[in-house]
């Protein structure tokens, strides 16, 4: 893995750890102070993790597709052999 790869790997980890501080002050004020403000930061915040981990998860079954597709779906001899 490259420098600049563990740099914005780096970055992104610490995004999501910000954001999500950023969440729990806010669960924190809701508590005392439910204003429609609040609740609206709340729900933007909560929409910008889960796009987080949608793209997480996207790279995981990227990654596990083309393992697959590298390890298990090679054309072995006998197969060929059969047409």
């Amino acid at each position: 893995m490259s420098s600049i790869q563990k740099r914005n790997n780096s970055v992104k980890r610490n995004k999501q750890r910000n954001l999500q501080k950023v969440n729990d002050d806010l669960m924190t004020l809701l508590h005392s102070n439910r204003s429609k403000e609040n609740v609206t930061k709340l729900y933007q915040l909560r929409a910008q993790l889960n796009h987080i981990a949608e793209y997480k998860t996207e790279g995981a079954m990227i990654r596990s597709r083309i393992r697959r597709h590298k390890e298990v779906e090679k054309n072995t001899g006998n197969f060929l052999n059969l047409e």
